[in-house]
């Protein structure tokens, strides 16, 4: 962890952005409908050689490309990034940070996500619950949701 850091000078040319968090990293590159990828394959794989001096390994398993794009996405090929020899997979939404996140940096399936399991806490404390007294049911649904 203390030498973390020391990744991002990897990015230093400004071609990509590597954004820290504790030891989670997060590489963006700008794209244009013309570009293969190459320069962010190359990042990669500098990446992949930082950790395998530092002695670190990479959780590939936990990777994953996301296209964000504003409006209609682009159709056509799209470049493959890969990490050693896995390929990593291209997915339309992720979960960083405990917020999910669509390609268009849009929020619903994360408020859908939260809406659900408000809504499965709420029936789950009905059912358990006898009272009805509204102060009891909000104090178990906040003691409760405190727990997630």
């Amino acid at each position: 962890m203390l030498f973390i850091n020391d990744i991002i000078d990897i990015f230093s040319d400004g071609s990509c952005v590597c954004k820290l968090f504790a030891d989670d990293a997060k590489i963006c590159a700008t794209l244009d409908i013309n570009d293969d990828g190459v320069n962010l394959s190359d990042k990669l794989k500098r990446v992949e050689k930082w950790c395998s001096e530092w002695q670190l390994s990479i959780s590939v398993k936990k990777c994953a490309v996301m296209h964000i794009h504003i409006g209609n996405k682009i159709t056509g090929a799209e470049p493959n990034f890969a990490i050693g020899s896995s390929a990593l997979p291209v997915v339309d939404h992720v979960k960083d940070l405990g917020v999910i996140i669509d390609e268009q940096l849009k929020f619903h399936l994360h408020i859908n996500h939260v809406v659900a399991s408000a809504f499965t806490r709420a029936n789950l404390i009905l059912k358990c619950f006898t009272s009805r007294h509204v102060q009891t049911l909000l104090r178990a649904f906040k003691t409760c949701a405190a727990s997630y």
